[in-house]
């Protein structure tokens, strides 16, 4: 099979997002996307080198590859991509590979990169003696050691794999969570705690996060010794709170509820 020289992320967008999402190296650094964003800040310099072979059932595999004189690597480098690798439907592999290797010889290069693979990746199962095979010098060595964990597919399944004690402790601490959430109508406002708890404050005016204090002592405030109405006593103390805490800022959307 001829492989198809991949000129742009937008060609097979939907395919490449299928083979990705089959391939056992399924991570936010291989999709479109991300390739794209990354091709367009730190692209300069180099020329996309990439293509994807067809099957009778479609994409089959997917070589996100870039040329930088000499030298093939994939599209990314070791300090914006955590995960790298070709994207091969499962028991495409030993094709793609063969075919991998067949494109290099029509190619003028000295060197090709491959970063950022993880341990069990199907290009160090396949790749190394296919083209030690085909007389290539190959070199494969530890480039970091990273840290993960295999998480099932629901909660509660992530939960009944924990000890009697750590789904006790869990739990306990999610009654203590200290969260806060308002409810408000045009009649009644209230607030409601991590722990079931409903407030209704004595005057009407509640707030929540991060600048709350300081949006309800300007509520507060304002309600006494002005006659703003309601939406525009609401934008004044939010945007107070936004000038003081930097952690607030000053993007801000008032609803004002009507009806009878």
């Amino acid at each position: 099979m001829v492989p198809t020289p991949l000129t742009s992320f937008q060609e097979i967008e939907s395919e490449w997002e299928q083979v990705l999402s089959a391939s056992p190296v399924n991570t936010v650094f291989l999709t479109p996307q991300w390739q794209e964003v990354w091709w367009d800040t730190f692209g300069n310099g180099k020329k996309m080198a990439g293509f994807y072979v067809e099957d009778p059932q479609g994409v089959a595999a997917i070589a996100s590859l870039t040329r930088s004189g000499e030298t093939l690597s994939f599209l990314g480098n070791e300090e914006t991509v955590d995960y790298n690798d070709f994207m091969v439907r499962p028991g495409y592999e030993s094709t793609f590979f063969d075919i991998f290797l067949g494109s290099l010889e029509q190619q003028d290069w000295d060197t090709v990169q491959l970063d950022s693979l993880v341990e069990n990746s199907p290009t160090l199962t396949y790749l190394p003696d296919l083209a030690r095979q085909r007389g290539y010098a190959v070199q494969v060595r530890q480039e970091d050691t990273s840290s993960g964990i295999n998480l099932p597919d629901t909660w509660d399944e992530y939960l009944a794999g924990l000890s009697k004690k750590d789904r006790h402790e869990l739990r306990r601490k999610f009654r203590r969570l200290e969260s806060l959430l308002v409810v408000a109508d045009r009649t009644q406002t209230l607030m409601m705690s991590g722990q079931g708890d409903v407030i209704e404050p004595s005057d009407g005016v509640c707030a929540i996060g991060s600048g709350g204090p300081y949006a309800l002592a300007a509520a507060r405030a304002l309600l006494r010794h002005t006659p703003l109405a309601p939406a525009e006593l609401c934008r004044e103390a939010l945007q107070t709170a936004g000038e003081i805490c930097v952690y607030s800022n000053l993007q801000i959307t008032v609803t004002d509820l009507q009806g009878e």
